[in-house]
């Protein structure tokens, strides 16, 4: 399961905002936001961004991931 700052993280890339966007809009280091970026991909499989979007925004979107609200 993912950390609540892994979820936002990997939600960040399923909007399209680049990780130094996510890590200033968080106030953490990149380097942060990319480490988490790691577990995300370990945690979910994927290997590339783009792996990770298609998860996220397909029609069986992990309900861990999903915002509510």
């Amino acid at each position: 399961m993912l950390t609540p700052a892994e979820v936002q993280v990997a939600l960040g890339i399923a909007e399209g905002k680049s990780l130094a966007a996510i890590a200033k809009l968080r106030g953490v280091a990149i380097s942060t936001v990319r480490g988490q970026l790691k577990s995300v991909f370990v945690k979910t499989g994927t290997h590339r961004q783009a792996e990770l979007v298609a998860l996220l925004v397909g029609p069986h979107r992990p309900m861990q991931m999903q915002r509510h609200g």
